[in-house]
């Protein structure tokens, strides 16, 4: 047998096994992604439908709710002589349909039935003039009033696959209120029925496509046992639960198309192969031994004197010799840029990609054995200060000194050397794995982390005024992926720099039904009404002489969907999506059509306040519409003093400072407001083309106490020294009210004045303000 033959009945063996090995690998992990897909796919229609069915029962709750907390069920009870309280309560159906299901059509019905169990109203949104009661709302009654039942709730579905979604509730008959256990005799029952056709649709669709059971179960029909392989559960309401059990071929068949599509492309690869490696070995290895061999035939032949061995074997080995180098250098090359694409060029430490491939290892680990382990997400605050001021090399050392100090912190704590725990994510951004560590042993490192930022940072290159912001979250309690428990935390970070910066928070439900608020807030404000749900405040402020100086005009959001909102979580959420410049303008509007009926209550010498957003900064859209509005309104500008915050004048970059200019041209005065709550010096404030600075409630408070006092003093001189007027806000006691005159404080502005409130209340205060001074 040939060298050919040879090393194709060798190779051949070799490359089915091979291929046939790498196909097995292959099927085993796409079956399981399959599977996992799959999974993904039904627990995704299964919150679908979960949502779908929420919907409408929503809407029966919402619906009966409006009803039996508003008007028009207690004017059809009791107003029994109104020929058309019927159909103000069919109304009010079909305008609870259309608000609360968004325009689409549902059926829905409204019964009522008296202490007698007494049908006394049956109406539907349908077009069948002869539409009867159904027995079940009956049925409902019945069972309500027999078992003396304030609220029941059902879900049933007919043989055809229809379902209905019936709530009852019973108030008393005289009250109209949720009835006592006295009351239950004489009640009224109110059941209301909605017809979840989009969730019928979705079962139907979903029963289709994946041959699937559905099994409805709770407290009062529990399944018999969990549910095994292929499964997702739909939680319809709070004991009620909806199984779907795809069927076992529906999987089966697409394990059984994976395998004939793996075993196609085997086969290809195998003969493909294999004739390539027969041309190559016949080209490179056996034609050059053949050659080798006739050359010794040769010399044993005594038809040559040598063979060529030297140049052969020269060629072999150089070859041979420059492959393993050039792999060598190859394979080097190859770890450095690995090692590269994983660590942190400036700190040195691992970075993102480091991050998660070294978390991932950690949470198979903490699986596999039931371990626990925590994540510290880390934000230095204050950090593009730095940047700003000092320069980027600056702020380079600044992060390299901090990544050596949570190095060596964390060192010390773990008492391990054996892997990094410290990774910077990006920019001034951290995060800290901690093997094995709860959440209570977890917040302990955090303390000791925030102390390093106690007063601001120290090392070698100076104080530096950056703190930081710590999140929490921990495995499995706060989640159960690495995507997961990196969000959690990073939420919990954010929590943690809104409080107030340098502090810890922790992950909690409560954090994340916050979060949903704020989104949900968001939402409410892209679509908010500013004529029906905004208003103004107005709080007053004095001279020296007790004589009213002005007012400023502060904004209230009363939104019909959550009540009222704090201007302090609203406005910002404003200003980051773009809708405040329509609320900035609003508010100008408004005080503008106030100003007048505020003349005539306040006096005609009269300067209104109003707080501007930074997010209006350069835009001259405002500027141009605050022009239209004071030509609308016959507004003198100089009456009014547009304030901004003491953030935004820190930038104080040299567009800023020239659309101030331009309002300034206008006519308006120039306010910073909060002054003394961020980093602004001395210096800047020198250049500052503003008319008025505020000075915050805290540093109101701290240069009024006793050591601090003569501080008062310097600061209100260096600003009338520039020609700035000096307004002191958060004035609470008379104590902090004397301090301030007695530094030639020009304006001062707090509760202990006047609280903020609507114009109509302006008159009665005015009053009561004149009376104690005269009184004083």
């Amino acid at each position: 047998m040939n060298l050919g033959k040879r090393t194709s009945l060798l190779i051949l063996p070799v490359i089915i096994i091979s291929y046939a090995m790498i196909a097995w690998i292959i099927y085993e992990r796409e079956s399981g992604s399959l599977q996992a897909l799959e999974k993904n796919r039904l627990e995704q229609r299964a919150s679908l439908i979960g949502f779908t069915f929420n919907d409408y029962n929503n809407f029966l709750d919402t619906y009966l709710r409006s009803l039996t907390e508003g008007n028009i069920l207690a004017a059809y009870l009791r107003n029994t002589n109104n020929v058309y309280r019927e159909k103000m309560l069919t109304g009010h159906l079909e305008s609870a349909i259309s608000r609360g299901r968004q325009g689409r059509q549902t059926f829905a019905s409204l019964s009522i039935f008296d202490s007698d169990n007494t049908l006394k109203l049956y109406i539907e949104n349908s077009t069948d003039p002869f539409a009867t009661i159904q027995p079940e709302q009956i049925r409902i009654a019945t069972e309500m009033a027999d078992q003396k039942l304030r609220k029941k709730w059902e879900h049933t579905t007919s043989d055809n696959g229809q379902s209905a979604i019936r709530q009852g509730t019973a108030i008393d008959a005289k009250t109209l209120l949720t009835p006592t256990l006295l009351q239950a005799e004489s009640t009224y029952r109110i059941i209301v029925t909605a017809r979840p056709d989009k969730f019928d649709e979705l079962l139907r669709t979903t029963q289709t496509e994946y041959q699937a059971e559905l099994r409805y179960f709770g407290i009062d029909n529990p399944l018999d046992a969990p549910p095994q392989g292929l499964s997702a559960i739909v939680k319809l309401s709070q004991n009620y639960f909806l199984l779907i059990q795809p069927s076992e071929a529906y999987l089966a068949s697409l394990l059984s198309q994976l395998q004939i599509r793996l075993l196609a492309i085997m086969s290809a690869s195998v003969l493909i192969t294999f004739i390539l490696l027969q041309l190559l070995i016949r080209r490179y290895i056996t034609n050059p031994i053949v050659r080798l061999d006739e050359q010794l035939t040769d010399v044993i032949a005594r038809k040559k004197d040598n063979i060529d061995f030297p140049h052969s074997e020269d060629e072999v080995g150089r070859l041979g010799r420059k492959f393993h180098d050039l792999y060598e250098k190859l394979n080097q090359a190859f770890q450095e840029s690995f090692l590269q694409a994983r660590i942190d060029v400036l700190t040195q430490l691992p970075n993102r990609v480091g991050f998660h491939e070294a978390a991932e290892k950690m949470l198979l680990d903490a699986e596999k054995h039931q371990k626990q382990f925590s994540i510290i997400y880390i934000d230095i605050d204050n950090f593009k200060f730095v940047n700003d001021k000092y320069g980027h090399e600056i702020g380079d050392e600044l992060l390299k000194a901090i990544s050596a100090k949570f190095n060596y912190l964390i060192a010390i704590a773990l008492k391990r050397n054996d892997m990094p725990f410290v990774y910077r994510l990006s920019g001034d951004e951290f995060i800290i794995m901690l093997p094995e560590y709860d959440n209570d042993s977890a917040s302990q490192v955090c303390n000791k982390i925030l102390k390093l930022f106690t007063n601001g940072f120290n090392f070698e290159r100076g104080h530096f005024a950056v703190t930081a912001s710590l999140g929490l979250a921990s495995y499995p309690q706060d989640g159960s992926s690495i995507t997961q428990l990196i969000s959690n935390a990073d939420l919990a970070m954010y929590q943690a720099k809104n409080t107030g910066k340098n502090r810890l928070a922790h992950y909690s439900n409560e954090l994340a039904k916050n979060d949903r608020q704020l989104k949900e807030i968001e939402f409410l404000l892209k679509e908010i009404n500013p004529e029906a749900e905004l208003s103004l405040n107005y709080m007053p402020v004095i001279d020296h002489a007790d004589n009213v100086k002005g007012c400023e005009a502060l904004l209230r959001w009363h939104s019909p969907q959550i009540g009222p909102v704090s201007p302090a979580v609203f406005i910002p959420i404003a200003e980051e999506t773009g809708v405040f410049e329509m609320i900035d303008l609003w508010v100008i509007e408004q005080s503008f059509k106030d100003y007048p009926q505020l003349q005539s209550i306040l006096g005609e010498q009269l300067q209104v306040s109003i707080n501007i957003s930074s997010a209006e900064v350069h835009s001259d859209n405002f500027i141009h519409k605050l022009k239209t509005l004071c030509h609308q309104y016959g507004i003198t500008p100089g009456d009014f003093v547009l304030e901004i915050t003491e953030t935004f004048a820190m930038e104080q970059s040299s567009d800023a400072i020239q659309w101030l200019e331009r309002l300034r041209q206008l006519g308006f005065k120039i306010a910073i407001d909060d002054f003394g709550t961020g980093y602004t010096s001395l210096m800047q404030m020198v250049d500052y083309p503003v008319d008025i600075i505020k000075f915050d409630k805290q540093l109101v408070e701290r240069i009024t106490q006793t050591e601090r006092r003569h501080l008062a003093k310097a600061l209100i001189d260096l600003c009338h020294i520039q020609s700035i007027q000096v307004v002191a806000e958060g004035i609470e006691t008379s104590e902090q009210s004397r301090c301030l005159w007695q530094a030639d404080c020009d304006i001062q502005q707090g509760f202990l004045i006047a609280k903020p409130m609507p114009i109509d209340t302006l008159k009665q205060w005015l009053e009561e303000h004149r009376y104690l001074e005269r009184v004083v």
